[in-house]
């Protein structure tokens, strides 16, 4: 408890002296206009120091946003071009089969036409 109270003593010394102090500067006009001026430029320091924070920050926005655009115009430039070679691909298909239906039904009409031609060699020759 006596190191509790003498450390309450020395924070109410503490206290004290920096109340004298404060008293001794708002006394002396001098003095007060010092200080005054020194308040004010902490607080200018301080506002300038935002402001310059603020310019930063808001170029750091500017740079984040177009470079999100950018992405995202990079992304949809992919889709379409993905989209662009489905579609090529998928009419490549089409053109594909149908080729192939094709040749198979000319390839059934010449074998259809080939046994006409036999059954009626068969029939003449008999």
């Amino acid at each position: 408890m006596g190191r509790r109270v003498q450390t309450i003593f020395s924070n109410t010394i503490l206290i004290f002296s920096k109340l004298k102090d404060s008293y001794e500067i708002l006394k002396d006009g001098k003095a007060r206009k010092q200080f005054d001026d020194l308040l004010r430029a902490k607080r200018d320091r301080t506002t300038k120091r935002k402001f310059r924070n603020d310019a930063k920050r808001e170029k750091m926005m500017s740079d984040l946003e177009r470079a999100e655009k950018e992405e995202e115009e990079r992304i949809w430039k992919k889709l379409r071009e993905e989209i662009a070679e489905f579609r090529a691909n998928h009419k490549r298909k089409q053109e594909e089969e149908l080729a192939s239906m094709n040749a198979k039904r000319r390839a059934a009409a010449y074998a259809a036409a080939l046994e006409g031609r036999e059954r009626r060699w068969a029939v003449e020759e008999s």
